[in-house]
């Protein structure tokens, strides 16, 4: 329970500070609950990996199309509105909790 605890806190402090939806701080705070002790350190790092490779791809998504080559260089363009960009970390949460899921089941 005092994983969950800190879990919900921690989702609460991203959620006050605008880093996630109140979505992302419940599911994240669940699945903490349903890790326990034993699994919390993994499921955070498999999420935090998760949310670091959704970055790239959302990164990726806005820097490729703006992309051209001139002479010998590759220049891309930035994009005033990427910092705006939602991330939906719930699928990172998602993966990490599959884990977890995984993990408990004995699968794989």
């Amino acid at each position: 329970m005092i994983v969950a605890l800190a879990a919900f806190f921690l989702g609460f402090v991203l959620f006050t500070s605008g880093t996630w939806g109140g979505g992302d701080a419940k599911l994240f705070a669940a699945a903490a609950l349903w890790a326990g002790p034993e699994y919390i350190v993994s499921f955070t790092m498999i999420t935090t990996l998760a949310g670091g490779v959704m970055a790239i791809f959302i990164w990726l998504q806005h820097h490729l199309p703006r992309a051209h080559v001139t002479g010998m260089m590759l220049h891309i363009d930035t994009d005033p509105d990427l910092a705006k960009q939602p991330m939906p970390y719930a699928a990172a949460i998602a993966v990490g909790a599959l884990y977890v899921a995984f993990t408990l089941l004995k699968v794989g």
